[in-house]
């Protein structure tokens, strides 16, 4: 059994004080942060800096995806995708799965009605999820994720944001 081991890091304020809002004390924060970057080096092999640098790819290849979906999903789309994955947990695998998210809008037609209460065609809005690249995908379940985490949220502002 490995013994746990206690070290002491030197960080700004700026940052301290992240950590302690990201999980409750700057110590709980400090330790979920190193684990899950321990966690991602096992599984990816990447050292710190290739971690740094992908995380920065990241923001940009997010930032791309948004530009390239302009017009893609209308605002009624948006809206069924808000209330379809309303309270869904989406793990990494499944986050630029385009058929699972396929599969969401979906279910959540058949199981729900969404399309008559947001007048989507879901069919035709089945084959555009299927249309997205991963990256696309990524995107659209962040935006709604980042909905669902905004306390002060307005889904028609929202739902326009594309």
């Amino acid at each position: 059994m490995s013994k746990d081991t206690t070290i002491t890091i030197r960080t700004s304020k700026e940052v301290a004080d992240w950590l302690a809002t990201q999980a409750g004390t700057q110590t709980a924060g400090a330790q979920i942060a190193v684990e899950t970057v321990k966690r991602a080096g096992d599984r990816t092999k990447f050292s710190l800096s290739e971690m740094a640098e992908a995380l920065e790819a990241l923001e940009y290849i997010q930032a791309y995806s948004k530009r390239e979906m302009k017009g893609k999903i209308t605002p009624a789309q948006w809206c069924y995708l808000a209330d379809a994955l309303n309270g869904t947990i989406v793990t990494p695998e499944f986050i630029c799965n385009k058929q699972a998210l396929a599969a969401s809008v979906q279910d959540a037609d058949d199981f729900d009605n969404l399309g008559q209460k947001w007048e989507v065609n879901v069919p035709n809005f089945v084959e555009t999820i299927l249309g997205l690249t991963g990256a696309e995908t990524y995107t659209v379940f962040r935006h709604v994720q980042n909905f669902w985490n905004d306390e002060n949220r307005d889904l028609k502002v929202w739902s326009e944001m594309f």
